[in-house]
């Protein structure tokens, strides 16, 4: 399928999805209009401290994102700012498999199959969801998925 990305680049390659950035960089090969949406990302955090997935993004400043961040397990809402909507320190390691949900206002992560994180929501009503890496890093990920509904 079609893909969209800012920043980066993106590929496959080492036996999975590879993303590298000297900034950030986003991946988003979900579609524009869905709203009820999870991200699956299993892999490896490779280099770096912010490893991201991404739902209902519409630009490179309108979105919210999950994952790992600087150690600690993050929700976020980028709306032109960010506002850590919820936080925890985490003690993941560098194979991770990182689930990002949002399902009506409700978002919620789950590191390793484990539910770390829950925010509400409701500034971003529908867009793209994907992988991104907020600040300089590598990701590589052999398991990716997009579910709607």
């Amino acid at each position: 399928g079609a893909s969209s990305f800012s920043g980066g680049s993106w590929g496959w390659g080492d036996g999975g999805d590879v993303g590298r950035s000297d900034s950030d960089g986003d991946l988003w090969p979900g579609h524009a209009f869905a709203s009820d949406q999870a991200v699956i990302a299993q892999g490896t955090r490779r280099d770096g401290d912010s490893h991201l997935g991404t739902a209902r993004a519409s630009g490179t400043a309108r979105f919210y994102a999950a994952g790992i961040e600087a150690g600690q397990a993050v929700i976020l809402c980028e709306d032109f700012g960010r506002t850590v909507l919820a936080e925890a320190p985490v003690g993941a390691g560098n194979e991770v498999s990182i689930e990002f949900s949002v399902i009506g206002d409700r978002l919620s992560l789950k590191l390793d199959g484990q539910e770390v994180l829950t925010a509400s929501d409701s500034r971003h009503a529908r867009g793209m969801s994907g992988l991104r890496l907020g600040r300089p890093g590598t990701i590589a990920c052999t398991n990716f998925e997009i579910r709607e509904g």
